[in-house]
């Protein structure tokens, strides 16, 4: 018998968790952290989070703007976008995959440590 498996997967653009109309029209619909602690609570079988976000228009930066961050780690307008992978692989309690501007093999070795 096959199981049925729960595998959200989630579009990141400059920090921010959005709703996309074919790859044109991007609406934010929350931020990561919260979603993984809700993902966590629905015991979803995998979480996938693709950032779809353009390294030209935001110059490579992530900006959070959100007051309700929960840690001082969640630093606006952050130089490192590895941030949000750090702190959600900090809470998150499923596999989890992350992809988008991978660019070259030290790109996928810094977010594979």
């Amino acid at each position: 018998m096959l199981k049925n498996r729960l595998i959200p997967v989630l579009l990141l653009e400059n920090g921010q968790l959005v709703r996309s109309e074919a790859f044109r029209v991007h609406q934010i619909i929350g931020d990561p952290y919260h979603e993984v602690q809700r993902f966590n609570e629905w015991n979803v079988d995998e979480l996938i989070y693709l950032d779809i976000g353009s390294d030209e228009g935001s110059g490579g930066r992530y900006d959070i703007r959100r007051d309700t961050r929960t840690s001082a780690a969640f630093a606006p307008d952050s130089d490192d976008p590895l941030h949000i992978l750090d702190e959600v692989s900090r809470t998150c309690f499923m596999p989890l995959t992350w992809g988008g501007r991978i660019h070259s093999l030290d790109d996928a070795r810094e977010r594979i440590t």
